[in-house]
């Protein structure tokens, strides 16, 4: 059965509102859940095998107890064994945190509060030095509470750590990196089509799928961290390939009718983020459930983005470029 053709009736010009809110709304859910991991800000995390049920109140209530505030919970499940874990993110001790903070400007009262933390053979140490061999006490006394509290052997969980200097410089070079590259995917689209409302058209479409991109780590409660930037810009270069695609299609072809182009792109573009919304679909699936947390973050980023493609490339991108093509014959 032949589908009819959207593009060809005369009130499509408002497929754009109907985009414009969807955008509204993927914004709002982006700035409301949307925040940086331990990669960006420093911080600990802790993956273990989980052997009993457990509630992610009662994992909370335990980290608070031990003077650890920011927790985040994840516990997964293997679809195909059943194995349950647990994923635990923190920033670190609220006394330690405090104490780092202190160190420059009064390192001795820095020493006086991490001294519970530390044996007594450390007093040729410097303040720095006692605050950074505190955290590290603090770690390994914690992994093996936690072990007990969870049941597992201490051996079985592995504890990830970033300091918060090298997460800042990760978070700075990441913002450069971002803006780089959207700068210069900007360049390139204005130097291909040398018109500004076509190229606009594209631009926006990489806008529309990055802010659906962070949308989707809101609701799923992924932080930001290197594996998602990763994706986000994955994001920005398929959004370009489909979008120059459609762009190329409308305006450069000389087939049929502008309506008739733009209803073949829209196939095209559909059937090609459609795959590719499926395979990222499943692998985002057994990633989550398999505790592959930096597969599942990309994978999910990659599977938001790609679903605000849609709206961004058919309901804003066609609309415009065939608007104008219509305009200037």
């Amino acid at each position: 059965m032949e589908l009819p053709n959207p593009y060809e009736t005369p009130y499509y010009k408002y497929y754009i509102l109907i985009a414009l809110v969807i955008f509204a709304a993927m914004a709002f859910l982006a700035l409301q859940g949307t925040r940086p991991g331990i990669d960006l800000t420093g911080g600990t995390a802790m993956t273990a095998p989980l052997n009993k049920t457990i509630t992610h109140d009662e994992v909370e209530s335990f980290m608070h107890a031990q003077g650890v505030e920011d927790v985040i919970v994840r516990i997964t499940e293997d679809p195909l064994t059943g194995k349950k874990g647990i994923i635990v993110e923190f920033t670190g001790n609220k006394d330690i945190i405090k104490a780092e903070n202190l160190l420059k400007t009064d390192p001795g009262k820095a020493e006086s509060i991490v001294s519970e933390f530390l044996p007594n053979t450390t007093s040729n140490l410097t303040a720095a030095e006692k605050v950074q061999l505190a955290a590290e006490h603090f770690k390994d006394n914690l992994r093996l509470e936690f072990a007990k509290f969870i049941d597992v052997d201490a051996n079985d969980i592995s504890v990830t750590s970033v300091g918060s200097s090298i997460g800042k410089m990760f978070w700075e070079s990441s913002e450069r990196a971002l803006l780089l590259a959207f700068i210069l995917v900007a360049a390139i689209v204005f130097v291909l089509f040398r018109q500004p409302v076509p190229s606009i058209a594209v631009i926006q479409a990489i806008i529309f799928d990055m802010v659906t991109a962070l949308a989707g780590i809101s609701i799923l409660q992924i932080p930001v961290t290197l594996p998602t930037i990763a994706a986000l810009l994955m994001i920005l270069g398929y959004s370009i390939d489909s979008d120059i695609m459609v762009t190329d299609k409308i305006m450069k072809r000389s087939y049929g009718s502008t309506a008739d182009r733009a209803f073949e792109a829209m196939k095209t573009g559909l059937t090609m983020t459609g795959t590719t919304l499926v395979v990222l679909g499943v692998l985002v699936f057994f990633s989550y459930f398999s505790q592959m947390t930096a597969l599942f973050q990309i994978s999910a980023v990659l599977f938001f983005g790609l679903l605000g493609d849609l709206p961004s490339t058919y309901l804003i991108n066609v609309v415009i470029v065939k608007w104008w093509t219509d305009k200037k014959q």
